[in-house]
Formats: C-alpha cells, sequence, structure tokens
C-alpha cells in the first residue's frame, strides 16, 4: 500500500514537471517561417478615424498561440498633428489624460511605482515642454530604459537611451519619454539576451516607425483569445511589418489605447483588468 502511494505520487509529479516543461517550452518557442508569411498576409479590420490616420485591429493564430492586435496607424506626412508626452500628478486612466489634454489619440507611456512606494513615481525619464518632471532610476539604464521616444520642434524620432544621454538632454528635446527595452533601432535589430521578462508572454504597448507611419500598438494578452507575447515575439512581429524603429513601452493591465470616437468608450483595446488602469504617462497626439 505505502509503496502504491509513492509511485502514484511520483507519477503525479513526473505529470506536474512535464506539464512544466511544457509550458516554459511553447514559451521558448522561436518564431518561424510560416508565422512571418502569416503576419505579412493578415486582413486587417480598418476604421479610418481622421486625416492620414486609421484604427486597424486583427485577431490571428501565430507563435503557436491566439492573438488580437489594436494598431492606431498614423502617416505623418498626411496628419497634421501635434506630438506630446503628458503625466498625472499621482496615476490616472490614459483616457481622461487624454481627455484632459484635448487629445485624439493616446498611448500609454512608460513604467511606474504602482506596487509600492512611492506609489505613482515615475521610473523613467520624462520631459514636458523642455522641463525634467521625473529621473530615470540608476538601476533601470541596465534593465528597461534602453530607449526612449522623442519631440524635436514637433519631429518624432525613437531611439536609443543611456545614463549619458540623459545627462545632456535639456535644451535638445521638447518632450521624452524614457522607456524600453529598445527591440528596434535605425533598422537595426537590438540584442534582447538576457533582458529581464523577455521570456514571458504578457500585453504589450508599442511605440513604431514603418515607411513615414507612426504606430501606436496595443498586442493584447492574458485571455483565451490573446496569450499576449514575449519581447522577442513582438520583435519578430514588427519586424514583419516592416518596422524601422521599435519601442516597448509598459505593458500588462497599463496597456491602452484611447482613439477619440473610435467608438462608445473610444478604448480600441480590451483592457485585462476589465478596464483601464490608472498610469503616470501617456504620449498623445492633438490636431494642428
Amino acid at each position: 500500500m505505502y509503496k502504491n502511494k509513492i509511485v502514484i505520487t511520483f507519477g503525479l509529479l513526473m505529470m506536474i514537471f512535464s506539464s512544466e516543461a511544457i509550458s516554459q517550452d511553447r514559451l521558448s518557442l522561436k518564431p518561424a517561417k510560416a508565422d512571418r508569411e502569416k503576419i505579412e498576409e493578415v486582413k486587417w479590420n480598418t476604421k479610418k478615424v481622421a486625416v492620414g490616420m486609421e484604427v486597424k485591429t486583427a485577431s490571428i493564430s501565430i507563435f503557436d498561440s491566439p492573438q488580437e492586435i489594436f494598431i492606431l496607424d498614423i502617416d505623418t506626412a498626411a496628419a497634421k498633428l501635434n506630438y506630446y508626452v503628458g503625466m498625472a500628478d499621482s496615476m490616472e486612466k490614459t483616457s481622461v489624460l487624454a481627455k484632459e489634454q484635448g487629445a485624439i489619440a493616446a498611448i500609454n507611456g512608460s513604467f511606474f511605482r504602482n506596487h509600492d512606494e512611492p506609489l505613482g513615481q515615475s521610473r523613467h525619464l520624462i520631459m514636458i515642454e523642455g522641463e525634467i518632471l521625473a529621473h530615470t532610476e540608476s538601476e533601470e539604464f541596465s534593465n528597461r530604459a534602453t530607449g526612449a521616444v522623442l519631440v524635436r520642434g514637433n519631429q518624432v524620432d525613437i531611439t536609443d537611451w543611456s545614463k549619458e544621454k540623459e545627462m545632456r538632454i535639456e535644451g535638445q528635446a521638447d518632450h521624452v519619454l524614457t522607456s524600453g527595452p529598445l527591440l528596434m533601432d535605425d533598422g537595426k535589430k537590438v540584442d534582447l539576451t538576457g533582458t529581464p521578462f523577455v521570456l514571458k508572454r504578457h500585453p504589450r504597448s508599442v511605440i513604431a516607425f514603418v515607411d513615414g507611419h507612426l504606430l501606436f500598438m496595443v498586442i493584447g494578452g492574458r485571455s483565451e483569445k490573446a496569450a499576449g507575447m514575449t519581447l522577442e515575439e513582438v520583435q519578430f512581429f514588427c519586424l514583419a511589418l516592416g518596422c524601422s524603429d521599435i519601442l516597448n513601452l509598459d505593458g500588462g493591465g497599463s496597456s491602452t489605447l484611447y482613439v477619440k470616437g473610435y467608438d462608445e468608450d473610444e478604448i480600441v483595446n480590451v483592457p485585462t483588468d476589465g478596464s483601464e488602469r490608472a498610469v503616470k504617462g501617456i504620449f498623445y497626439i492633438t490636431t494642428e
């Protein structure tokens, strides 16, 4: 009787370990050629929201998983817009911050303290109208703060970031939102080896450039319809779209894409918490 119990227990342990191994293997699967073909051939549902701006959404099966993609595609040559970084005094929903600024679209910004003190403090540099309102925490430079979206003279740039760049930024830009990790820079793929949270699937927020188009992108996750992506999968997905510059923003429950007039609640994606999460900052646009 005792031996049988040992055998059963051992069998259960083997099943658990096998299940864990399978789960980890799925998360570490390398994207295949078939995934690229699916991405290149995806049939987007599109909705024009303004001159030079359209929302594109799709539910697809890639990376051996279901995925939901939500994109605001901005033709920077055709759309006459102003680009800004916004920051809440403490924390506030992306849509609320956007409406307060008269924005026609916005995406949540970078990482902040939402579980520890000082609650609501930005972990990364935020510059608004040439004034630095938050600095990057030192340990973040080697972790997530490897990229930034800058606005100079109403021109948007996605670039690499470092402690040295941050020390010299005053007077060099009007608006800066530091985040990361940077996934692509001027057509060069960034090596993500050793980057924390790369191998886990989460909802993601991304800002990227492709052929003069600025993309605000949210990738759904944590649901039966949307598995979320690892950062390597995000990188692969955006490269298949033809992106030359890709910056990861805060993800998970923070991921929110707001577009004025898109639908009743004006939130394009499906927030994983069931409703919007309050955040520290946003990147937003207004009409000229």
